[in-house]
């Protein structure tokens, strides 16, 4: 789910008219609109949606540092049995993001993303539980 979150249309609403710049748009259109009479209400929009932003980004992150994590079996002796190897790596990650993703989901603005949150926390907890089983 990407951003941008509708700022664009609240800026909008806030101001009477549409804010979509393109590239051909001069600085000195922008400045003619007289949109520091609705500055403080245009930092609200632009505070909520970096910190949206932030969220978002570190969702990519963190599921981008599990790409090259993998689970390595090894046989267990002689039984025809395979066992976890070098869980610690892995274990860390988990604690790591398990910790994350519920302090960003406590975030007030969690909202547009709260599914994929809900989602990646289940995917976390459930990996918890596959490596306690093969302890």
């Amino acid at each position: 789910q990407s951003g941008h979150y509708g700022r664009g249309e609240k800026m909008g609403e806030v101001v009477g008219f549409s804010l979509t710049p393109n590239e051909d748009t001069p600085l000195s259109d922008m400045l003619s609109y007289g949109l520091e009479r609705h500055l403080e209400s245009l930092e609200g929009i632009s505070g909520t949606a970096s910190k949206e932003y932030a969220l978002e980004k570190a969702m990519a992150k963190m599921k981008s540092e599990w790409e090259d994590m993998s689970f390595n079996f090894i046989p267990y002796r002689d039984t025809g049995v395979s066992i976890l190897s070098s869980v610690e790596d892995i274990q860390m990650l988990l604690d790591d993001h398990i910790v994350k993703v519920q302090t960003m989901r406590s975030s007030p603005f969690i909202g547009p993303f709260e599914d994929e949150f809900k989602q990646w926390e289940s995917k976390l907890q459930t990996m918890q539980v596959i490596r306690v089983g093969y302890e």
